[in-house]
């Protein structure tokens, strides 16, 4: 080893000698300064010891409001938190519960006293009123507190967490937490029907549609090729282009609504109903329709019965969610409800006495979603119903691109006449459907019997159908209250006089009824 290293070694030896043999001085040094510190600190005599041990409120009873007394080793603080250090003990162990003094004060009455005033002094007007009353918040001296429901709204447009931000002044992470809390999360984008609308939803509609990416292009107004990757994958489609997919979408609901409406005449070969083309365009109304009704039962049942107004209403829909969602139900009620709320809230609002009343609220439901889409009541309760069958696609292709025409068969189909037999077969069930409701009616009302009903009509044409029945099926029509529904009954009659299934018998009676309102009008 040359001279230098050992010189070296020789003062780092040193050096770290002198540090170690400081620190060890240091460190004995402040233990003796802590001593003296509790041996200098004040303490009652060992005759009261033992009686502030047994009594915890013994301080109160003195009137002693300068000093509590620790029942270890007799001290006398203003506080003792610091000074259970010096005993290894903590505040559970010193006077919790299962502690050594349990209940005993941990404060002087004079510094409790001053820490409540300070804090008073802090708040000042800000002391108990609730949050959304505040004139200002900690960080934003002079602003009010953001309401929840300006950050809903605009994550329903599909604004991003800094646009969000810049536009109520408050930090990207204040906003996105949130979002976290009404159930929201992932890539912001448009919400349509309070769901994310993603690229599965357009290529669903694509399909529906019938349409190629070429035809779908050319109505967005997009390029093919963006197109073909928007409906790629399931991923979230970007703000631009899901509102102005949902942007064509509703645009052409509305025209092929209208269309709808017209008279059956100037129609052409679009004879196709609204609750149809709801059932094909839109497939998850009747999902979001249950939604919506169960939200106006909560709204009956739980929302203020005296509310101010509708911000009010709104704040409280953002409340609900955001209670479901510290309960762990993101997808609860609300939370499934709240992204889709402003579009429906006002109406919602204007509805208020049908839904505090005693009413249906399956018809306030309809009535909030048919002047969305400004259309009646009886289009949307129709979307429900088994019998309404979605377009095919090849045929809403037609519809949509509407230079072209339907198929040749399609036109010929809509167009077809019925023949006579069909028209006389139809009047004459629809009489005997008639008649079996008046006896009903006259049975139960009136309290006829059906001898007496006969004596009174005997022109009546389903006397000669009861005839021509069985024992058990003629026993069933003279007894009018065990029908049922008449309507059901009479299908059943008619179908076994003819040899026919009751729904062709019920065609029958529909293309009569549609021919006599046409020859009406």
């Amino acid at each position: 080893m040359t001279v230098q290293a050992e010189n070296r070694k020789r003062e780092y030896n040193q050096k770290w000698y002198t540090d170690h043999r400081a620190g060890e001085h240091k460190s004995t040094y402040n233990r003796q300064q802590r001593e003296n510190h509790q041996r200098r600190i004040a303490k009652v005599s060992v005759e009261e010891l033992p009686l502030f041990r047994q009594q915890p409120e013994r301080e109160e009873k003195l009137g002693i409001a300068d000093y509590v007394v620790c029942r270890e080793c007799g001290a006398k603080l203003k506080r003792l938190r610091p000074h259970l250090k010096a005993h290894s003990l903590t505040f559970e162990g010193y006077c919790g519960v299962g502690g050594k003094f349990p209940r005993a004060p941990m404060l002087c009455v004079s510094l409790k006293d001053k820490l409540s005033q300070d804090a008073r002094e802090r708040t000042g007007a800000l002391r108990g009123k609730p949050r959304h009353d505040l004139r200002s918040v900690r960080g934003h001296a002079g602003e009010a507190p953001v309401s929840k429901w300006r950050i809903v709204c605009a994550l329903a447009e599909g604004r991003s967490y800094e646009e969000i931000g810049a536009e109520v002044n408050r930090a990207e992470a204040t906003v996105q937490s949130t979002a976290h809390a009404i159930g929201q999360a992932g890539v912001p984008t448009l919400y349509d029907f309070g769901e994310p609308f993603t690229a599965a939803k357009f290529r669903e509609l694509r399909d529906r549609l019938g349409l190629s990416v070429p035809e779908l292009a050319k109505q967005v107004g997009m390029p093919a090729a963006a197109v073909t990757h928007a409906t790629r994958g399931n991923s979230r489609l970007g703000r631009s282009i899901a509102k102005r997919v949902v942007a064509w979408r509703d645009a052409l609901i509305r025209k092929m609504l209208s269309t709808a409406a017209q008279p059956a005449g100037s129609r052409g070969a679009y004879k196709f109903s609204g609750s149809r083309i709801f059932k094909t365009v839109l497939p998850d109304l009747s999902v979001k329709r249950k939604l919506l009704l169960s939200v106006l039962r909560a709204i009956r049942y739980q929302a203020p019965k005296t509310p101010s107004g509708a911000d009010e209403l709104r704040e409280w829909l953002c409340a609900q969610a955001s209670r479901e969602v510290a309960r762990g139900l993101r997808d609860g009620l609300f939370a499934r409800f709240v992204l889709w709320a402003p579009a429906l809230v006002q109406s919602i609002w204007d509805n208020q006495e049908r839904i505090r009343g005693m009413g249906e609220l399956w018809s306030v439901s309809d009535a909030i979603l048919a002047e969305r889409w400004g259309t009646t009541t009886a289009v949307i309760s129709g979307v429900s119903r088994s019998r309404v069958t979605v377009i095919p696609p090849n045929e809403m292709r037609h519809l949509v691109n509407a230079e072209r025409s339907l198929p040749q068969s399609a036109v010929a189909k809509k167009r077809r006449t019925p023949s006579e037999a069909t028209m006389r077969k139809g009047r004459f069930c629809d009489r005997v459907i008639g008649e079996m409701r008046q006896i009903r009616g006259l049975t139960i009302d009136g309290g006829r019997s059906i001898a007496e009903i006969q004596t009174e009509h005997p022109d009546w044409a389903v006397w000669n159908l009861r005839d021509a029945l069985g024992e058990e099926d003629r026993d069933t029509f003279n007894h009018p209250r065990q029908w049922g529904p008449v309507v059901g009954l009479a299908l059943s009659i008619l179908a076994k006089h003819y040899g026919k299934h009751r729904t062709t018998v019920w065609d029958w009676v529909k293309v009569y009824r549609k021919q006599a309102r046409n020859n009406q009008t």
